[in-house]
């Protein structure tokens, strides 16, 4: 008798700290930033960059570089 409550002492406790584990991982994958940047196209040489490195032309165009903006005018 002591033997069966026990074990399902040590079952309970197993179960708690499983589930306890399950409940932390995914609120750690809920906490994650999302990691994308948005991207935008060269219009001269066609690499794509982060739009906050970009260079925007009036027209809406975006270049890498200046010389890239100057060139293709």
């Amino acid at each position: 008798m002591m033997l069966r409550l026990l074990l399902l002492t040590l079952a309970i406790w197993i179960a708690v700290v499983l589930v306890r584990n399950a409940l932390r991982r995914r609120q750690a994958r809920q906490a994650r930033p999302a990691d994308r940047v948005t991207t935008v196209q060269c219009a001269r040489c066609g690499v794509h960059l982060p739009v906050k490195l970009a260079l925007q032309h009036v027209d809406g165009r975006h270049y890498c570089s200046p010389e890239h903006a100057r060139d293709d005018g």
